[in-house]
């Protein structure tokens, strides 16, 4: 349709979440209802992930790695063999690097201004029954008013 301008597919492999982020007007409920007649879960309010032994709830505009064929590997490659007390998780999105950080560390922390990913963090963080403290808020926000250094910093 004329009214979109830029429209994100994200896929699990079994489904396809359909995320209009430009648009002239918001579409309404009818265009995502279209859509799921050609797209299957073009409709559905988000999909599940499976990554890293964790199950993620990624809802419409929130932020999960998009690149499939990377997102296994990229927890251990960004924390390596880093553990200690303490970690944040910056721009923690779905909490894809933040629930792995959890094995490592005792107190994890996700950092998540989009408010539709920083709910999803809680949830997934609530479902693999890990503790991740969610602070909702800038990134800049929040490290201006941190008082003590973490052991380990994931942006």
């Amino acid at each position: 349709p004329g009214f979109l301008r830029t429209v994100e597919l994200f896929t699990n492999g079994d489904k396809v979440q359909l995320n209009v982020l430009e648009t002239d007007r918001k579409p309404a409920r009818w265009f995502f209802d279209w859509c799921a007649e050609m797209i299957p879960g073009a409709a559905d309010p988000h999909l599940d992930y499976r990554a890293g032994g964790f199950d993620f709830r990624v809802s419409h505009d929130s932020f999960f790695q998009v690149n499939r064929l990377l997102v296994e590997r990229l927890p251990q490659a960004a924390i390596g063999d880093a553990q200690g007390t303490s970690a944040v998780d910056l721009y923690a999105g779905v909490g894809l690097f933040s629930l792995e950080l959890t094995r490592r560390f005792q107190d994890v922390t996700g950092v998540e201004s989009i408010v539709s990913a920083a709910r999803d963090l809680e949830y997934n963080a609530g479902r693999a029954a890990r503790g991740v403290r969610v602070v909702k808020e800038r990134v800049e926000d929040y490290l201006a008013k941190l008082e003590e250094a973490p052991d380990f910093v994931l942006a």
